[in-house]
């Protein structure tokens, strides 16, 4: 399998099950990937977490995410849930850049929001 935009990996001296300690990693392989210079400025459309068990065994979670972001707060907010998805200590965390989104590629919304329907309807009752 091709890594698309990058991958990151932080291995920890000790098993680390505290999610403190691994809300912190994961924030360190975020900016790691996106100062990566796979991604030329791409946001990533998703992502994939992955960790090695203290207690044999991997982790693998596979992360879409609803619109394309190179924010690290929303990279942040989306992959920190499934840290408390993992079975156990962990000796290694890894995260992958799986798919980039093309420039200025973003997703439409499929409603229009109902002030601006509203704004928009108001403003023509006004005109005629």
């Amino acid at each position: 399998m091709s890594v698309v935009g990058g991958r990151e990996r932080i291995e920890f001296p000790e098993p680390a099950g505290d999610l403190l300690v691994l809300r912190g990693a994961l924030a360190v392989l975020i900016d790691r990937l996106l100062a990566h210079p796979r991604r030329a400025g791409r946001p990533p459309r998703a992502l994939v977490l992955e960790a090695r068990l203290a207690a044999e065994g991997s982790f693998r979670r596979p992360v879409a995410l609803r619109e394309p972001t190179g924010d690290p707060r929303r990279l942040r907010d989306a992959l920190q849930p499934h840290l408390t998805e993992l079975p156990g200590a962990v000796d290694e965390l890894a995260l992958e850049i799986s798919a980039l989104a093309a420039h200025g590629d973003r997703q439409m919304a499929l409603l229009r929001p109902a002030s601006e329907v509203l704004r928009e309807r108001a403003s023509e009752a006004a005109r005629q």
